[in-house]
């Protein structure tokens, strides 16, 4: 096992052998991060709730987050979408089943952050409106989640930097096919395989 926090702006845990299973309390771990600016997580037994008010006032340099292959669940917190210097977040490969609800929607998100991935959860309903309010993001992953009902593009409009998206694997999700004319100048990956189309989109 190895714990490394590199001049208190790096936190990464690891196993040499490449069997992770770190049980740290993660409120415990998340309050000595005040400086942090990378946090890798990932691969461990993490289980239980992201704790919110850590995310809210003591990760203020915190540039990547990977929380990634552990067993985290619950709600993901609101907080962590208003960290203000966030640009990488994976949370993916977890049992989140709801990302924060109407009542918990911050007043304002982060605007640095570039990728976000929520692939592989038990997350549920429509994809968040709030995804519109990344104007910076660049990659956006939501595979094999569960979401449903029907996607209007405008929703990504005003994200003008989006090279790749992947709603792959939502296999009750489509798209409105009708005249909707919008622009993403530097889109290049659009993956939509094993949803629910029967239409091709208008040219």
């Amino acid at each position: 096992m190895k714990f490394v926090k590199d001049e208190n702006t790096r936190l990464e845990v690891s196993n040499e052998s490449g069997r992770k299973s770190f049980k740290l309390g993660m409120k415990k771990l998340w309050a000595s991060c005040k400086t942090i600016e990378l946090i890798d997580l990932s691969s461990n037994k993490f289980s239980g709730p992201v704790p919110s008010s850590y995310a809210n006032n003591g990760l203020p340099n915190l540039t990547n987050l990977d929380l990634s292959n552990n067993q985290l669940n619950g709600t993901i917190p609101s907080s962590l979408f208003t960290l203000p210097s966030l640009q990488i977040m994976f949370l993916y490969e977890n049992k989140f089943i709801v990302i924060f609800d109407d009542e918990t929607i911050p007043d304002s998100f982060s605007s640095q952050l570039e990728e976000l991935d929520l692939s592989h959860n038990l997350l549920e309903g429509n994809i968040p409106k709030f995804i519109s309010k990344f104007t910076s993001l660049r990659s956006l992953s939501l595979k094999s989640i569960n979401f449903h009902g029907v996607i209007d593009p405008r929703m990504f409009a005003s994200l003008k930097n989006l090279a790749e998206i992947d709603l792959s694997g939502n296999n009750m999700l489509s798209i409105d096919t009708s005249d909707i004319a919008i622009t993403i100048p530097g889109l290049s990956t659009f993956s939509f395989s094993s949803c629910n189309l029967s239409v091709f989109p208008n040219s």
